[in-house]
């Protein structure tokens, strides 16, 4: 289970029992006031637990928990996977393929002849579509995944908060402007650059 290793691995930085609180967060937006603390904390606790229970001898799982679940990161991951191979297998004869979905990208082969795709990375602190990138990576069968704050959030009272939660204490993360990871897959480069974010 993709989540759960993640989730261990981090430390419970990254989980995916997140829809409670994403729940919390936008009814907070709605009705201008920051969610109570002992609310955040009480389910922080319930997220920190293990959401299921994977037995590979039985090939069974079972789910632990009652949190519901958010699967946007590993999600879109797996979806890119299988729009590549949905299109290798359409045009088997591509020597090249970039797939870009909402800032996780699959660079496969290379954009023309010995030239690996250039990816342009966002700069947090100037986003705009049209801004000039931070920097380009060059890829070549790799995916690469952006996380940052400045994506999308919730405004409250006039403050802005990072759409991005702290699974550990139901909070915004803070402190980090965004992350960029490249991997071998989209799941891992996603979870990384979530990971990173929350991470100080």
């Amino acid at each position: 289970n993709g989540y759960e290793d993640w989730t261990v691995r981090s430390a419970g930085a990254y989980s995916r029992q997140l829809g409670e609180l994403i729940r919390t967060w936008r009814s907070a937006e709605k009705t201008a006031a920051l969610p109570d603390v002992s609310i955040l904390a009480r389910i922080a606790r319930s997220v920190a637990k293990p959401g299921w229970e994977v037995n590979t001898c039985e090939g069974s799982v079972t789910r632990l928990g009652t949190q519901p679940l958010n699967v946007d990161s590993l999600g879109k991951g797996y979806i890119i996977g299988q729009a590549a191979a949905a299109a290798r297998a359409a045009v088997p004869t591509a020597t090249g393929l970039l797939l870009n979905l909402g800032g996780d990208i699959l660079a496969s082969g290379l954009a023309a002849p010995a030239t690996p795709w250039s990816v342009g990375v966002a700069n947090p602190m100037n986003p705009a579509d049209n801004a000039t990138p931070l920097t380009h990576v060059r890829l070549t069968d790799r995916a690469i995944s952006t996380s940052a704050a400045y994506e999308r959030g919730f405004t409250i009272a006039g403050r802005r908060y990072s759409h991005i939660l702290d699974p550990r204490t139901g909070f915004p993360a803070e402190g980090v402007a965004g992350a960029t990871v490249v991997a071998a897959d989209n799941a891992s480069a996603n979870a990384l650059a979530k990971t990173l974010c929350v991470m100080t």
